[in-house]
């Protein structure tokens, strides 16, 4: 029994705090791969999983959400959408990465990158990959801008 008096609460406390939901998202959808074969893991395709990381997010701002959409229909799902997440190795990360470096900004390759690393790290969580090869791709360095304070 518990009794709410001025902001505190009495009684019995729940032993543990409740789930958000991008956790229980996240349990959803391992139950329901865990009930999948395992050959059937390795055919989840990037596409499908970047459906999956922008679905079980509902609280991004209307803006970030447009941001990912565009990195993803432009750069990142024509290069990696039709390939199974199990077969994206370091090395086609690291090609990527060089390919777009030639013809953006390096902040820009970095974002592009970024949004890579969470898909597949979300990918290692549902083991849906064995080990996520994206930790190993170092990102570009930024030069500082150089700013003279007497001018």
């Amino acid at each position: 029994m518990q009794a709410k008096i001025i902001g505190r609460t009495r009684g019995r406390r729940p032993s543990k705090p409740p789930e958000s939901p991008r956790v229980r998202a996240e349990r959803a959808a391992f139950a329901k791969l865990s009930r999948t074969p395992k050959d059937r893991r390795s055919l989840v395709t990037f596409a499908a999983a970047t459906g999956d990381y922008i679905s079980e997010r509902p609280g991004l701002k209307y803006s970030t959400l447009c941001s990912y959409r565009y990195i993803f229909q432009n750069y990142l799902l024509p290069e990696f959408g039709d390939s199974p997440v199990a077969d994206i190795s370091e090395q086609k990360i690291a090609r990527f990465q060089a390919r777009l470096a030639k013809r953006l900004s390096p902040t820009r390759t970095n974002n592009i990158m970024n949004l890579l690393r969470f898909v597949m790290n979300v990918c290692e969580r549902r083991h849906l990959i064995k080990q996520d090869p994206t930790p190993n791709v170092a990102k570009l360095t930024i030069a500082p801008p150089s700013i003279d304070p007497f001018t």
